[in-house]
């Protein structure tokens, strides 16, 4: 198309229509990046106004985006936030999908959950949250990034709970050893209508179910980097939901379970977690034979250290 001298908008939106699609194309790539970043945000906001609408494509006048331009906003990770909420996203009898980073408790060596994250069916984010727990006895930071600091900014348990429970209240969660996360959480399932699919459960041979990582690397195996170092809660849900996906495929077809292709990764022989237990205290113990002088010291002592175990 050509333009004239004599700019007229109604002829020139005629001859875009004209157009086939690569070339309406490389006329918008060709044009916008010389346009103000609040220009192109107008347009982007006007096109998914109409689409929500479910107008067909092309209704509407310029007029209709012109109240929507809003001042750019600079988005943050979520590992920033303490907590996401998207209330609008969470659906009625759908599928969600859930995964957990633990931490380990004092004492006791209970993992809990420091992390959670639910994605829905189209990986979009519904609920994010770092939660805050006391008298910890170790963060795994080398696979959870977790730390002191980090944990101490989140929300609390009970408050996560409440959160869990406006998301998952009378859907199915899906996740891998998803009854595991959800002990973690304390997630009251049958009080909340709350219906638990696991995909280990299918994803399973003779020796046992397979890990996501494994199932990651047999169904995504472009996904070279999946829970390479550091794992993410939001990045496994989402892998999850993926996976669960190929599951529902599977079983519709008839598989009651499926293993075959599917490798197992080897097992590390020491897994670096980043930090210790701190539970463990070293003790002086004293043998029978040996003897005590006066000033209360140990002739000839021996000291144990107690081996942090990973739980």
């Amino acid at each position: 198309f050509h333009f004239v001298t004599n700019f007229n908008v109604e002829r020139l939106i005629e001859d875009l229509n004209q157009l086939s699609d690569k070339e309406y194309l490389d006329v918008m790539c060709g044009t916008s990046l010389r346009r103000p970043d609040n220009v192109i945000k107008k347009a982007q906001n006007y096109y998914q106004l109409q689409r929500n609408k479910n107008k067909r494509p092309g209704a509407g006048s310029v007029e209709e985006c012109t109240p929507l331009t809003r001042p750019r906003q600079v988005s943050r990770p979520a590992w920033e936030i303490d907590l996401i909420y998207r209330g609008d996203l969470v659906p009625t009898n759908g599928y969600l999908y859930i995964d957990v980073e633990k931490i380990s408790l004092m004492s006791s060596h209970v993992n809990v959950a420091g992390t959670v994250a639910v994605v829905d069916s189209r990986r979009e984010l519904v609920l994010w949250a770092i939660i805050r727990h006391e008298n910890v006895c170790q963060f795994f930071p080398k696979l959870t990034g977790l730390s002191k600091d980090k944990i101490s900014s989140g929300i609390t348990p009970i408050q996560a709970r409440c959160m869990l429970k406006k998301v998952l209240k009378g859907n199915t969660v899906v996740g891998a050893a998803v009854k595991d996360d959800l002990k973690s959480l304390d997630y009251d399932v049958v009080n909340n209508g709350t219906k638990v699919i696991d995909i280990q459960d299918f994803f399973r041979d003779e020796k046992g179910p397979f890990k996501l990582l494994d199932l990651a690397a047999h169904f995504f195996p472009s996904k070279l980097g999946f829970q390479c170092a550091k794992h993410s809660a939001i990045s496994d849900c989402r892998m999850t939901m993926k996976i669960a996906k190929r599951m529902f495929v599977l079983r519709k077809e008839g598989a009651p379970n499926f293993s075959k292709g599917i490798s197992r990764s080897a097992k590390s022989k020491k897994l670096e977690v980043g930090d210790r237990c701190t539970c463990s205290v070293t003790k002086k113990k004293i043998n029978p034979s040996q003897q005590v002088t006066e000033t209360g010291a140990i002739s000839k002592s021996t000291s144990t250290t107690r081996t942090p175990t990973i739980t």
